[in-house]
């Protein structure tokens, strides 16, 4: 009898519902616990400042021997660009003005070799000296220009022969670079004379003509005596006189 009751009580259990499910929003969870900061914030305010380290160079290895030293000096605005440069003679700049003229350019750069440019001329005073170190020793030298080439398929240009000019140009990059003025980027190239190019309102095919124009109305290789580096400013047209001049050798 026992027994059929007990099954009864288990056939009725077996038919109840099952309980409810706990609602996860309504049901109470323990605290969590804070976390401590990733880092003390109270030693960022005890971190000290380096001391500046100085660098120096073994000697015999040439150069600065403080890293303060390699920084520039001079700090003026670049409102007036200085270039350096070697000029032909007055009768050479005429017949390549002429030549490019009859050639259809419709704007022609002064005749010039240009050597340095991105000098400032509010800061004359203090590159002057470097120039005029390099000048005072160095000897006057002719310069040979071959015929006019398009460089780059952009510029018209006169390449010299020899490494005369190369050699001057890199004792003056030298002595800027000591007196605290380090070239930036464009300021140095290699030393030709510009004539036209594409910034002045030639198309490419044109300049393969003008060339051929200048070749048949100037005699080549062009040659002519550097006395004197000139420094002009950069938008000075022909008829403009140079900021300075630094004869060679004097």
């Amino acid at each position: 009898m026992a027994d059929r009751l007990d099954g009864c009580d288990a056939d009725a259990m077996a038919h109840e519902d099952p309980p409810p499910p706990r609602d996860p929003l309504r049901q109470e969870y323990p605290a969590i616990p804070a976390k401590p900061p990733p880092f003390d914030l109270d030693a960022l305010g005890r971190i000290a400042k380096p001391e500046p380290r100085r660098v120096r160079r073994r000697r015999g290895k040439g150069g600065l021997h403080q890293r303060g030293a390699a920084v520039p000096r001079v700090t003026t605005a670049r409102s007036s660009v200085v270039l350096l440069a070697l000029i032909p003679d007055p009768e050479q700049c005429a017949a390549l003005r002429a030549a490019l003229e009859a050639g259809g350019a419709p704007y022609a750069m002064p005749p010039r070799v240009v050597l340095r440019n991105g000098l400032s001329m509010q800061d004359e005073v203090s590159w002057r000296d470097a120039v005029a170190k390099v000048t005072r020793a160095w000897r006057p030298f002719t310069v040979r220009l071959r015929p006019p080439e398009v460089v780059d398929e952009r510029m018209l240009c006169l390449n010299p022969v020899g490494d005369a000019i190369g050699d001057l140009q890199h004792a003056l990059g030298q002595s800027l670079i000591s007196a605290g003025f380090a070239p930036r980027v464009g300021d140095v190239a290699s030393a030709r004379l510009l004539l036209a190019g594409t910034f002045t309102g030639l198309p490419r095919s044109q300049l393969h003509e003008l060339g051929n124009s200048v070749r048949d109305r100037v005699a080549f290789p062009m040659e002519f005596r550097a006395g004197t580096l000139y420094a002009v400013a950069e938008a000075a047209a022909d008829d403009d006189l140079p900021i300075d001049a630094f004869p060679l050798g004097a």
